[in-house]
């Protein structure tokens, strides 16, 4: 499936291609930075390119899910952005593999942890705390 049938954002704002793991407590996209991508500056995406990832990664896993339960998808908001480490920004071409997993619940806000990885460099890593709508 086409992945903006899960994620609410739209060209050029989509920073993942795939979907290529769910669980009900993780997911794994994978993305090719794009040329034109309007995170990217210099050839490298930037750090708000990798928050961006992460939150679509987020995205598409509840949006997999809410289908899932046949329930509408919900939309969320980054609400904090916490222990980010970036080893090195990926450059243009390159194809990013996130890996999110939910660390923790609390109503309508999800904490998860996120690791990058191009091929089998760690470049990034973070925790966002989602709130969905």
């Amino acid at each position: 499936m086409d992945i903006t049938g899960y994620i609410p954002q739209r060209p050029p704002f989509v920073m993942v291609d795939e979907l290529l793991e769910s669980t009900p407590e993780s997911a794994v996209t994978q993305w090719v930075v794009p040329a034109e991508c309007v995170l990217a500056d210099a050839g490298e995406l930037q750090a708000a390119g990798l928050m961006e990832n992460v939150a679509q990664t987020a995205a598409a896993w509840v949006g997999y899910q809410a289908k899932k339960q046949n329930a509408p998808i919900r939309i969320g908001y980054i609400g904090a952005v916490r222990q980010m480490t970036v080893k090195r920004l990926p450059r243009v071409g390159e194809t990013i593999r996130t890996t999110m997993q939910v660390v923790e619940t609390v109503f309508d806000i999800t904490l998860v942890h996120a690791t990058q990885q191009v091929g089998d460099e760690l470049v990034a890593e973070m925790d966002l705390k989602i709130a969905l709508q």
